[in-house]
């Protein structure tokens, strides 16, 4: 069988994929891992076992012919496609490859994220491919019950031909990680609390209102905070900390390798996303225990927390909000078991069996 991405860039839909394949992988399925373009901090993450086919098509419609001719000269049984994109290239080609496969396509985000939240009217082109895409798949995957409506409420996909699969946590990987050292010397001391965000450095993930929530959490205690990820917008998060004179206690070192090491000695973990599908980073940091703070954004956050009863849950955009938020956690934090105990639900064994369902109905391996 085969998984199509856009790239192995960092970000949950990626680390996803990577799990995913393993598990398949570890059940006796052959896996090719299709990207447009092999770029992206995962490419190393690969398993030896998995083939990875890259396109080299960077650009949309360039990748669909060379996609057209993997599927026919590699005849996969099935193939999973995994963000608009990669769905869009999946269904066209599989269409003009005009070869027996089942197409099961994966929403891992919320459709205003793509729509409403950029307000773009060049994705008029890319809401109609998607609404095509879709149409031609034999099974559509959503991420969580939230991705599921927008999908019926923004591309009119019917509920009935959605599936709601949770993203797999790999909770043992994750316990074997987080022991290893957190290289930033900010830990070395205990009596000042990390604060943590983790994700791509675009308008997605709001890290300003994270920056400006720490700085009125440091106008009340002592606290650092420590912002993981690289993107687009890292110059003018750079800029608004210096603003606010935080350059001594924000810092942002990049993508990590092991991000699990750093959520296991935060004190809070934040997520300050606009729009989510559902949040890896805020699972794999209740799955190191580390208490959580998360904006209510579409979607995800409330589902994971179950409203607001294993953690923070604030308003979307509000940095006064998620400073008190932060703040309460760190005076009275959840229960690392009841987090834990929590990400037991979006276990490996249950999401790689659902997905084996719907990729093989009839049985088979590809």
């Amino acid at each position: 069988m085969a998984l199509l991405l856009p790239t192995l860039k960092g970000s949950g839909a990626v680390r996803v994929a990577l799990t995913l394949s393993e598990a398949l992988l570890n059940r006796g399925y052959s896996v090719d891992l299709v990207v447009m373009v092999a770029l992206g901090e995962h490419l190393n993450n690969v398993h030896s076992s998995i083939r990875v086919i890259d396109l080299e098509c960077p650009r949309l419609w360039t990748s669909v012919p060379s996609l057209v001719g993997y599927l026919r000269r590699e005849r996969p049984q099935a193939v999973l496609a995994s963000m608009p994109i990669a769905n869009g290239v999946a269904a066209w080609a599989r269409r003009i490859a005009q070869v027996p496969l089942r197409l099961v396509l994966s929403e891992h985000a919320a459709q205003s994220m793509l729509f409403g939240y950029t307000g773009k009217r060049s994705h008029k082109p890319l809401r109609h491919m998607i609404k095509l895409s879709y149409r031609w798949a034999e099974a559509i995957v959503a991420v969580s019950d939230g991705v599921a409506q927008e999908l019926n409420r923004v591309a009119q996909i019917d509920p009935g031909r959605v599936r709601i699969i949770y993203n797999p946590v790999d909770s043992v990987l994750i316990e074997q990680l987080k022991t290893q050292p957190a290289l930033h010397p900010w830990f070395d001391d205990n009596s000042i609390p990390i604060i943590l965000g983790v994700g791509r450095l675009d308008q997605q993930k709001d890290f300003p209102t994270l920056i400006r929530a720490f700085d009125l959490v440091r106008k009340r205690r002592m606290a650092r905070l420590i912002i993981l990820g690289e993107g687009g917008e890292r110059a003018n998060l750079e800029q608004l900390v210096s603003d606010l004179e935080l350059s001594d206690f924000v810092d942002m070192p990049g993508f990590v390798e092991n991000p699990y090491a750093y959520m296991a000695r935060a004190r809070v973990f934040a997520l300050s996303s606009a729009t989510e599908g559902l949040p890896m980073a805020l699972l794999e940091a209740m799955a190191c225990g580390t208490p959580v703070v998360s904006t209510d954004c579409p979607s995800g956050p409330r589902e994971i927390l179950r409203s607001r009863r294993l953690g923070e849950l604030v308003p979307v955009g509000d940095s006064a909000a998620l400073a008190e938020g932060i703040l309460r956690m760190l005076e009275v934090p959840t229960s690392p078991e009841l987090l834990r105990a929590r990400v037991k639900d979006f276990g490996v064994d249950a999401a790689c069996k659902k997905y084996i369902d719907i990729l093989f109905p009839s049985g088979g391996a590809a």
